[in-house]
């Protein structure tokens, strides 16, 4: 990064239109009605990953009682789902639009989700419906941190918005969401996390279908 990255050269401003830019807060950038959307969707992805990541490998020992062999099998799903689904998902946007591919996608997850707690103690199933269920949410996660959330506000915010996106996102979804869900799954039992999971999509297909407005050639932003 030392080696490639450069700075921009910083364009000169008047000193009066220095005087009447008001400085822009947080608060302010979450007025952009994508910003806003775009964080509700975050909280809902990483809600689902990070649960997932956080509670398998108790799911896959101690209910599916999996060798540590087999369970290192089913969770390489996770990751290689993921490393795979952001590239190639947000690539497929490209050319077919960023809200029809996401809502595919999250049906797809969904489905996924919903056939996993049903495969019993079978490795190489859990693996591939791992990787599904992670390739696609690994692919929303690229195109809302992505295209979504830069489109969604004036070029000079963008880097504020995508920060906002990612750290509520990050508070929610990696941090509270497993909190919540280590204590549920003490009090119901650890295939709760399956369910947990579940919901956060299914929030999230609400979210994009009634949320997610792609940006029109020449408006690239809005602000309720």
């Amino acid at each position: 990064m030392y080696r490639t990255l450069k700075d921009d050269t910083p364009t000169p401003v008047p000193a009066e239109r220095q005087q009447n830019t008001p400085e822009t807060t947080w608060f302010e950038v979450l007025r952009f009605r994508g910003v806003t959307v775009n964080t509700l969707g975050m909280f809902c992805w990483l809600s689902c990953l990070i649960v997932l990541s956080a509670f398998m490998p108790s799911y896959l020992t101690d209910h599916l009682k999996l060798t540590l062999d087999q369970m290192g099998l089913v969770l390489a799903g996770l990751g290689a789902g993921s490393f795979i689904g952001m590239v190639c998902v947000p690539a497929l946007s490209d050319r077919l639009g960023r809200k029809p591919v996401m809502v595919v996608a999250l049906i797809i997850e969904l489905v996924a989700l919903w056939v996993l707690p049903q495969l019993g103690a079978e490795p190489m199933k859990l693996f591939l419906v791992l990787f599904v269920a992670t390739f696609m949410n690994a692919g929303v996660v690229a195109i809302t941190v992505g295209p979504l959330t830069s489109g969604a506000v004036p070029a000079h915010l963008a880097t504020t918005a995508t920060g906002i996106v990612v750290g509520l996102g990050e508070l929610v979804g990696g941090a509270a969401a497993p909190a919540l869900a280590g204590g549920l799954a003490q009090k119901f039992g650890i295939p709760i996390i399956l369910d947990i999971a579940l919901y956060a999509i299914v929030a999230g297909l609400i979210v994009v279908v009634f949320g997610v407005r792609e940006a029109k050639r020449g408006n690239h932003f809005a602000r309720d």
